[in-house]
């Protein structure tokens, strides 16, 4: 499985897009401590794996599973301002992942590669916490590998 190795590589093209360079990226959640007003990071994996995928021949194993990234925006005032910043940030990420599908498409790690990649969805939520505003979107994207 790949699947923080894929996941790593998303981080990475959204890091490199000039439209996010105020934004923290990470893979995974860095923990509350390193907290910034405005970031991106890996929340999730999950989905099926299949062992093994065909009965004759090699034994190639899928794994099916959705990545999800969540933006995050606070300390912007007022509520308006972080949902509104927070779709600016989600309209960028979006972006660069679909148009660099075929990049991931050609991505190989560990002798597994991503063999498809799905459509992505959006959630989003805001609200006002004993914090301040925040802003969050859920950014989930389909994602199938095989061994190869």
């Amino acid at each position: 499985m790949i699947r923080y190795q894929v996941r790593q590589r998303i981080a990475a093209l959204l890091a490199d897009e000039p439209e996010l360079a105020n934004v923290n990226v990470w893979p995974a959640y860095p923990g509350d401590k390193h907290q910034t007003t405005q970031m991106i990071f890996g929340d999730r994996t999950s989905g099926p794996v299949e062992f093994p995928y065909s009965e004759a021949g090699d034994k190639t194993s899928r794994d099916t599973f959705d990545a999800v990234f969540v933006v995050r925006v606070s300390g912007l005032g007022s509520l308006d301002e972080c949902a509104l910043r927070c779709e600016e940030i989600t309209r960028t990420a979006v972006q660069t992942i679909a148009s660099t599908g075929l990049t991931l498409d050609e991505f190989v790690a560990d002798d597994e590669k991503v063999c498809e990649v799905g459509p992505l969805s959006v959630q989003t939520r805001e609200g006002d916490t004993d914090k301040g505003a925040v802003a969050l979107a859920e950014i989930t994207l389909s994602i199938e590998t095989q061994t190869t």
